[in-house]
């Protein structure tokens, strides 16, 4: 199943799995406008001085192969929802919740019958409800990866979790139970 990855989820996921774009078997995608906020957003390099390390492990979708799929007229749907659809739990449109770039996703999502990871509550509600696309937590993807042995659990993706835990969105809790137990391991708290 392919996995199109908004910027925050690719933050707390390349530290823990450099390979998720290179190798196949990830599945995962990223959009060129999620790269781009990787790698030139200025508040991704103050708080994610790390980054820069894994910008080699990148590699964004190209758009040619979006362009078979109808990605061109899902986006103009997406665009033109997000203007009329309001989020139920905010009242405010998504098109004023969502970024451009949140946008692109939830089109790419659509076009390609990806599921979507993110832990933005809006563009989770908007895919999920308004397009049906199943939205997974970043949390949820490194459980898939374990359970189809993608992954090894080891201190050290412990470590790079824990600063995670620390400084991101908190994860479903459904997921953290499947962590403890596909790895044995209590999440950190």
């Amino acid at each position: 199943m392919i996995v199109v990855n908004d910027t925050c989820a690719i933050l707390m996921l390349v530290r823990i799995c450099p390979d998720m774009f290179q190798d196949v078997r990830f599945g995962c995608v990223m959009l060129l406008e999620a790269y781009i906020e990787y790698t030139r957003s200025v508040r991704f390099k103050k708080q994610y001085s790390w980054r820069g390390k894994y910008r080699r492990c990148l590699k964004s979708l190209p758009k040619s192969d979006l362009d078979g799929h109808g990605y061109d007229e899902v986006l103009k749907c997406v665009l033109a929802a997000a203007e009329d659809i309001v989020d139920p739990v905010t009242g405010k449109k998504y098109a004023d919740e969502l970024s451009p770039t949140d946008l692109k996703m939830v089109a790419a999502s659509y076009s390609l019958g990806a599921d979507l990871c993110s832990g933005d509550a809006a563009l989770s509600r908007y895919a999920a409800y308004d397009w049906e696309r199943q939205v997974i937590s970043p949390l949820a993807l490194v459980n898939r990866w374990l359970s189809q042995h993608l992954l090894t659990w080891d201190d050290d993706k412990h470590r790079i979790l824990e600063d995670w835990v620390r400084s991101e969105r908190p994860q479903p809790r459904i997921d953290i139970v499947e962590f403890e137990r596909l790895t044995g391991r209590q999440y950190p708290r």
